[in-house]
């Protein structure tokens, strides 16, 4: 008997093209433009970004392939790195700069229709819900369903940047499982691809 309901997050929730775009592609270039505007380092030329970008691509490949996730702080420090700017880089000005561009997404992002309604039936109907996403930066999840008014249906947020595991692998139901107390059986899965 289905007692809880996890959801995946884009796609089934929200929807942001430009967040999506920061998840998959966009990244490299946001970073280090934003890096440079601060004054942090000389823009980048065409090979030192060819150079971040295969960085990125190869970060992102190889988590889809292996269901073992990195994170955007991992990824641009990985970048730095390759790129020889650990020093004007440090990991602290890393954290921050992967946390602006995320937070800039926040006005992009909008609810999927229904969602708040469904939400709240499920909540009236006593169901527990949570959410088992990939994503490379799993404080925009938090940020975003605050800015939406949604955070408080949801008991457990479970983001592969965390916990480094990535769907459809199982190792993240079985900690979203685990953190919620549920049997698999009595739970039900609702997302945008099979």
């Amino acid at each position: 008997m289905t007692r809880v309901f996890l959801f995946d997050f884009n796609a089934t929730l929200i929807h942001s093209r430009e967040w999506i775009d920061l998840e998959v592609r966009d990244l490299p270039r946001a970073a280090f433009d934003l890096l440079a505007s601060q004054g942090q380092i000389p823009p980048l030329d065409d090979e030192q970004l060819a150079k971040a970008e295969a960085v990125f691509r190869e970060a992102r490949q190889t988590a889809d392939t292996r269901k073992r996730e990195t994170s955007h702080v991992d990824d641009l420090s990985a970048m730095v790195e390759t790129l020889g700017y650990q020093k004007e880089v440090p990991l602290k000005l890393v954290t921050d700069t992967v946390a602006t561009l995320h937070r800039r997404c926040i006005p992009t992002v909008k609810l999927m229709d229904h969602a708040a309604e469904t939400l709240g039936q499920l909540q009236a109907m006593d169901y527990r819900m949570g959410i088992i996403s990939n994503a490379a930066y799993a404080p925009f999840l938090n940020w975003t369903l605050e800015h939406l008014g949604i955070i408080e249906f949801f008991e457990h947020v479970v983001v592969s940047a965390d916990i480094r595991f990535r769907k459809p692998g199982l190792e993240i139901f079985r900690i979203a499982f685990s953190r919620m107390k549920v049997v698999p059986v009595d739970a039900a899965y609702v997302g945008d691809d099979y």
